[in-house]
């Protein structure tokens, strides 16, 4: 059964370099069809995100050619990132990242509209902001072995979080969607 296990590893190294192939080639096509629609941009008044405040802008779409828009939609993200310290037996730190999505919030700014080729538009919007918002958290004191920690505990401690907030506009099409993304 030896002699099909080089043979296995062959057709596997081909099979995984055809896969890398297409998927290039699929991200390649997509990237040169959304090219061909146009452009989306997100332009904002102010980039504080504030409890109970608003997030204000303009999505401006420069098309390429005559589009029909389904809707455009805003989407708002927070992810909170961590990393987690412990000690193993003999003293040795071990780190591990951790994340989280914290806040989530979703604004249809408008719904069906026609585009002209070569006719830049701007299209406002104004998210509100809910009465409470996520809190990056202070790190959690680490402890070392020569600190008191028992022999052989080996529980995860806690680093200060960070919060990273995106705002994606999404234009609906026939088709392959346009979409941007603005991080803060």
């Amino acid at each position: 059964m030896h002699w099909r296990s080089y043979r296995s590893r062959q057709i596997g190294g081909v099979v995984g370099i055809v896969g890398l192939l297409l998927l290039g080639l699929t991200l390649g096509v997509t990237h040169l069809l959304k090219t061909r629609k146009g452009s989306l941009t997100i332009s904002l008044h102010q980039s504080e995100i504030r409890a109970g405040g608003t997030i204000a802008g303009v999505v401006r779409i420069d098309p390429r050619q005559d589009l029909t828009a389904e809707r455009i939609t805003l989407v708002l993200v927070c992810r909170e990132t961590w990393d987690e310290v412990r000690y193993d037996s003999e003293g040795y730190e071990e780190t591990r990242s951790q994340s989280r999505e914290c806040h989530s919030q979703t604004l249809t700014i408008t719904e069906a509209m026609q585009l002209v080729a070569g006719q830049e538009q701007e299209v406002p919007f104004e998210l509100p902001l809910p009465a409470t918002l996520p809190q990056a958290e202070g790190s959690r004191a680490r402890r070392s072995r020569s600190s008191g920690e028992v022999r052989g505990r080996r529980s995860w401690v806690r680093s200060a979080s960070r919060l990273q907030w995106k705002l994606t506009a999404n234009m609906e099409l026939a088709g392959i969607d346009l979409d941007t993304t603005h991080h803060f």
